[in-house]
């Protein structure tokens, strides 16, 4: 779908969007579980993707009934720790997003808004020589709501000060979607962590798959 629209802001989500790191939470959070003798179904599973840790083990103890602490900062930080013992060895960043931020650096404002701490989301961005690209970053302790409530889209917006409807969104999630859609943000979805058909059902106007998608980036961004 082109798009005549000039927008003066992209803003990336960072999990599943910047970084290929879905499959490594998910498989850390099943390694938490399996200590302690919980597999969930593929379907519970994947519910992790766009909400925090705190959420969805939440969901396991308080929705679902599983076994476990009411408050799971334990959990969470043992989590983490797996993450973090994983990743240095298999975090890539998605297909074709470290050449877009380069080829947009400069040429428009770039904003990062992620649900994750801001430790990781710096970790990140050093590992990939990325923190020089980005103009504002917004981080879970920046807000009092993580998405899907918009607030983290408007802390981001102001930040980069521009208006919400010349900023352009790039999220993997429904949650992610609905929190940038909220906020008056045009979206595109990244077939990273769920179907194509679902991120457009939950209002994301263009879909790609990664950002090799060369024709849907150029007809939005203007960029090669």
């Amino acid at each position: 779908m082109p798009t005549d629209h000039k927008y003066l802001a992209v803003v990336f989500d960072l999990d599943g969007v910047l970084v290929d790191s879905e499959p490594l939470h998910l498989k850390s959070v099943e390694l938490l579980l399996a200590r302690r003798g919980i597999r969930l179904t593929p379907e519970q599973a994947a519910q992790q993707t766009g909400i925090t840790i705190y959420m969805f083990l939440d969901k396991v103890v308080n929705e679902w009934g599983y076994p476990g602490p009411k408050e799971g900062e334990d959990w969470v930080a043992e989590k983490r720790a797996i993450f973090r013992e994983m990743a240095p060895r298999e975090l890539q960043p998605v297909a074709g997003v470290d050449r877009l931020l380069r080829a947009l650096h400069g040429k428009i404002k770039i904003g990062l808004a992620s649900s994750s701490p801001h430790r990781y989301v710096d970790w990140c961005v050093q590992r990939f020589d990325w923190e020089s690209l980005f103009d504002a970053i917004c981080t879970i302790e920046d807000v009092e709501q993580p998405k899907p409530d918009p607030q983290m889209y408007r802390v981001i917006v102001e930040r980069l000060g521009v208006e919400s409807d010349s900023v352009l969104a790039f999220e993997d999630s429904p949650a992610g979607i609905e929190s940038a859609l909220a906020a008056g943000l045009a979206c595109v979805g990244v077939a990273t962590s769920f179907p194509s058909e679902m991120l457009r059902a939950n209002g994301a106007q263009w879909v790609i798959r990664d950002f090799t998608d060369g024709e849907t980036l150029r007809s939005l961004l203007h960029v090669e």
